[in-house]
């Protein structure tokens, strides 16, 4: 979507799906094999965001009804959301590996929650792999950076991750920062050899941990305080 100077408009169209991971015969999303053995890469440079998924105006009539980015790599982003950084929209991220990016957070979401009885519904990181991305300290002041990923005003769904060996340039970092009413669901999810772990929960927030293998928790048997979120049960360690 985009905006449009001389007419001084919006664009808006209902269904964006962008697709990567072919071989390059395919004539159809159905005929794509084995997607990560044939990479298509988003290389940012250390110069701005991977991907960036914002609505200008979010009203009842004027947004995106369907977000799907699939099939990417995703490598050298920067910035608040230097990986991913989503406001105003409620996209689907799926079959993405996202490594060797730099954020203040890694992955960004404000706002990205289902205001209008949406077609797909919260935001969601499905099967991906989240693998040694750094967080790093804004040249400005900027609240809620100190975490690999932040949620502000938003519910998200991570479902069949793998968040390994991310680490921080800072003194004291978290792997989740929510604030204002945010909620995560993180279903069927490792979360192990980082270098930071725990949350930072700001006002209402919860984080529903189910079926995961998460470092440092002892699972759902003796759910450790470092993880302040919910244990939804069948976790591990």
């Amino acid at each position: 979507l985009w905006y449009d100077d001389s007419t001084q408009t919006n664009t808006f169209k209902n269904e964006i799906h962008i697709y990567g991971g072919f071989k390059g015969w395919e004539n159809s999303l159905q005929e794509r094999m084995e997607w990560s053995q044939h990479p298509s890469i988003i290389d940012a440079k250390h110069l701005t965001y991977c991907i960036w998924v914002e609505s200008y105006k979010k009203t009842q009539n004027q947004y995106v009804k369907h977000v799907v980015i699939d099939g990417f790599t995703l490598i050298n982003g920067y910035g608040q959301g230097g990986a991913i950084r989503v406001v105003n929209e409620t996209p689907l991220f799926s079959n993405l590996i996202v490594k060797e990016n730099e954020g203040f957070p890694v992955l960004y979401f404000e706002n990205a929650r289902d205001t209008f009885d949406r077609y797909l519904g919260n935001t969601i990181l499905n099967n991906c792999i989240v693998d040694n991305n750094t967080i790093v300290e804004p040249s400005y002041i900027m609240p809620f950076h100190n975490a690999l990923i932040s949620a502000l005003q938003s519910d998200v769904r991570f479902t069949n991750n793998t968040m390994v060996n991310n680490d921080t340039e800072l003194n004291s970092s978290y792997f989740f920062n929510l604030a204002f009413n945010s909620t995560v669901w993180v279903d069927n999810c490792i979360i192990f050899y980082n270098d930071l772990f725990g949350e930072d929960l700001n006002l209402p927030c919860n984080i529903i941990y189910r079926f995961s293998n998460i470092e440092k928790s002892s699972g759902s048997n003796f759910w450790n305080g470092l993880w302040y979120g919910t244990d939804g049960g069948n976790n591990i360690d």
